[in-house]
């Protein structure tokens, strides 16, 4: 998995984060050496204070191409966008991927705290 395009913001459009929040945006890819379903509902963001949040699905639009769920061959990849509201004032620690597949418990963790 990799990650990029990483953006922070508070107001597009109409979408406007609340207060003591804010949006935090990534671009990512999904490569699956084996078959793969890829969903932008396996993503898991975590801030350094530990708290976690999921997807912001409600905010789906943001992105000209958004992350959908897909199935992907071995070899193949997925790739677009998610979003995630999240409180101010905190930096991204790491982003997880866990995918739901019936005999496997594969986590893919990307280190936000190094380039």
């Amino acid at each position: 998995m990799a990650a990029w395009d990483f953006r922070y913001f508070t107001q597009s459009g109409i979408l406007r984060a609340g207060p003591s929040s804010r949006y935090v945006a990534f671009a990512v890819e999904v490569q699956g050496r084996d078959d793969i379903s890829v969903n932008p509902l396996y993503f898991t963001l975590v801030l350094s204070d530990g708290s976690a949040y999921s997807v912001d699905n409600g905010r789906f639009g943001y992105w000209s191409q958004p992350l959908q769920a897909t199935d992907v061959p071995a070899g193949g990849h997925a790739e677009g966008g998610i979003l995630f509201l999240v409180k101010a004032g905190v930096a991204p620690a790491k982003l997880v991927y866990k995918p739901i597949q019936l005999f496997s418990t594969t986590n893919v963790v990307v280190d936000l705290t190094h380039p």
